[in-house]
C-alpha cells in the first residue's frame, strides 16, 4: 500500500511538473529516492532500442541527477508490467549510485514520439545500501 501511494504521489507530481513547464518537447522523469518523500528530476529523458533492448536514460552521466534502465524490446507493450534487466540511478545530494537489485516499468501511454510510464525499483549502493526509487517520466523516442 505504501508503495502504492508513493507511486500515486510521484504520477502527480510529474503531471504537475508537467503542465507548469510549459515547454510542449520538454522530456524528463521524476521519482522518490530512498524514501523520506524527497522527490528529484532528471531531464531530458529519452527511450530508444539497441540491441535487443529498450534503453530509458533520463539526465546525462554527469548530471547531479541520472536515471537509466533498460528491459527487454520484445517485452514492451502498453499497460503491462515489464521485468527490468538493468538500472543505475545517481543523486549527488544523497551520495550515492546505485544498481539494479528489482525494478518494473509500465508504460503508460504514447502520443506520437512521447511515451508516459511509471517505475519502481530497488536500487543497491556499493556498500550494500538499498534505495526505493518510484516515480513516472515523460520521455521522448529517439533513434
Amino acid at each position: 500500500m505504501k508503495q502504492v501511494i508513493a507511486l500515486l504521489l510521484s504520477l502527480a507530481l510529474t503531471l504537475s511538473l508537467a503542465g507548469c513547464r510549459g515547454d510542449e518537447d520538454a522530456s524528463f522523469a521524476g521519482f522518490t529516492f530512498g524514501g523520506g518523500g524527497n522527490t528529484v528530476s532528471a531531464e531530458p529523458a529519452t527511450l530508444r532500442s539497441e540491441n535487443g533492448l529498450t534503453i530509458l536514460e533520463a539526465g546525462t552521466p554527469s548530471s547531479p541527477v541520472y536515471l537509466t534502465f533498460s528491459w527487454s524490446s520484445d517485452k514492451s507493450s502498453e499497460k503491462q508490467e515489464i521485468q527490468l534487466d538493468s538500472a543505475q540511478v545517481k543523486v549527488k545530494g544523497k551520495g550515492a549510485e546505485t544498481e539494479l537489485k528489482e525494478g518494473s516499468v509500465v508504460l503508460q501511454s504514447t502520443h506520437g514520439e512521447e511515451i508516459h510510464g511509471s517505475f519502481e525499483l530497488t536500487t543497491q549502493s556499493e556498500d550494500g545500501r538499498e534505495f526505493e526509487v518510484v516515480g513516472s517520466f515523460i520521455a521522448r523516442k529517439v533513434e
